[in-house]
C-alpha cells in the first residue's frame, strides 16, 4: 500500500461514517467501529513513517540550501547598553514575562 492509497481508504471510511445516519444510536455504533477500521488501514504506521520520510527530506533540503547559499555576514553595529535593555524589556513584556521585564 502506498500512502495515497491508505489516505484514500481512510477518507472512504470517514465518508461512510459521516453517511451512517443522523440518529445518535447509529452514529455511536459507527463511531465504535471507526477506530478499528482506521487501525486496520494502518493509520498510525503510515503516519509515523510518512512523517519520518517528510522530516528527513526537509532536513536534507535545508542542509542543501545552507550549503548552496553564501552565509551572510552581519556588520558590527555598536549597541548602546540602554537600547539593549529596552529591547529586552519590550521582548519580555511581549512574552508575558512581566517579572523579568520589571527586574531589568
Amino acid at each position: 500500500d502506498t500512502v495515497p492509497q491508505r489516505l484514500d481508504e481512510m477518507l472512504q471510511i470517514l465518508d461512510s461514517w459521516e453517511d451512517s445516519g443522523t440518529d445518535d444510536d447509529s452514529r455511536a455504533a459507527a463511531l465504535a467501529s471507526l477506530g478499528s477500521k482506521l487501525e486496520a488501514v494502518g493509520v498510525a504506521q503510515g503516519e509515523s513513517s510518512t512523517a519520518r520520510e517528510l522530516e528527513s527530506s526537509v532536513r536534507k533540503l535545508g542542509k542543501a540550501v545552507c550549503k548552496a547559499m553564501p552565509q551572510p555576514t552581519l556588520p558590527d553595529v555598536p549597541l548602546d547598553d540602554g537600547a539593549l535593555v529596552q529591547v529586552l524589556y519590550v521582548h519580555m513584556l511581549c512574552a508575558g514575562r512581566f517579572d523579568v521585564a520589571l527586574a531589568l
